[in-house]
């Protein structure tokens, strides 16, 4: 029973550890979108070794972080041409 309680536990602290990945990411560079994906691609890694699961609770980690690399495949050639967004609080500087 015990198991139980703590394995939900276990899943908030790698979705947690996921945001911070996601956080430090965008704090160093300030690209919103390549923090997603590098946190995408953590996901997985953070269940993995945070939450111990069993084979489909990974695979659907796997699969979310993947759907969502996949999704940013635009951000990622904005990215590699040098042409992606930099995040900044306020109003533009003019």
């Amino acid at each position: 029973m015990a198991s139980c309680v703590a394995r939900p536990v276990s899943y908030t602290c790698s979705m947690a550890a996921t945001l911070v990945v996601f956080g430090r990411s965008r704090r160093l560079d300030r690209y919103i979108s390549m923090g997603s994906v590098i946190a995408s691609a953590a996901l997985p890694l953070a269940v993995w070794i945070l939450a111990k699961p069993t084979l489909p609770p990974l695979l659907a980690a796997i699969l979310a972080g993947g759907f969502v690399i996949y999704k940013h495949s635009s951000n990622i050639a904005r990215l590699r041409q040098g042409t992606e967004h930099v995040f900044r609080f306020g109003a533009p500087k003019h």
